[in-house]
Formats: C-alpha cells, structure tokens, sequence
C-alpha cells in the first residue's frame, strides 16, 4: 500500500486546483458520512483520471434521502449535499493506493477537530 500527501489539503466543497492523477485503473472508496460509519460506496476511476476531481463531483451531488448521518452544515437538510455529512470542516489531504485490490481510500483532514481519518471498513 502507497500513500500520497497533497502539499495543500483542499476543502471538500470548493473546487481543487491541484490535479492528482489515479496510478491506476479501479474505486476510490467513498465514504457516505464521517469515519465511513454509515457506509460507503466506490466510484470507478481509469488511469490517469484526476483523483481530485472524481472526489468534488461526488460529494457536490445532493443527497439521496436515505442518507444517514448527522448533516453538520445544513442541519435541516433543505439543500443537502453528500459532504455536509462528513464533519464540520473536512479537506480531502492525500490518497492510500492498493494496487493489489486497485482501490484508493481518501485521507481527510478536519480543521475543526483537528482530526486525520479514513474511512472505517468493517
């Protein structure tokens, strides 16, 4: 297993600037709430695709209403959007390549808590 540290974490709902290209083809582990504890889900990249990229345009749709979790940005859940449902303040901050398995798990960042995570697989 690889691991990759972006120079400059980036917040999960603004756009990244910096591209990061997949080593290879196969799933970026998703994870549909903070620490994965509500499960997760994989979307499919080929390689060279930007990491990056995959990662803001799923957690730029909205959320299906069977979400679970607590929404830490918009606790009505008018509006949801997936990353709402990761922590108060999460930044995607580097990448954990398998290539045995061809899966890449997302290493987040929260500024508030101060915490390193990765999505929690049981």
């Amino acid at each position: 297993m690889s691991k990759t540290k972006l120079e400059q974490p980036w917040a999960i709902d603004k756009y990244p600037l910096q591209k990061v290209p997949a080593p290879f083809s196969g799933s970026i582990v998703v994870p549909h709430c903070f620490r994965g504890v509500g499960g997760s889900s994989k979307v499919s990249v080929y390689a060279g695709d930007d990491l990056n990229r995959a990662i803001f345009d799923y957690y730029a749709q909205e959320c299906p209403e069977s979400q679970i979790g607590t929404n830490y940005i918009d606790p009505e859940g008018l509006d949801s959007k997936r990353h709402e449902y990761l922590g108060p303040s999460p930044f995607v901050a580097g990448y954990l390549f398998d290539a045995r398995r061809k899966t890449v798990d997302v290493e987040f960042w929260d500024e508030f808590l101060k915490l390193h995570w990765v999505c929690d697989r049981v």
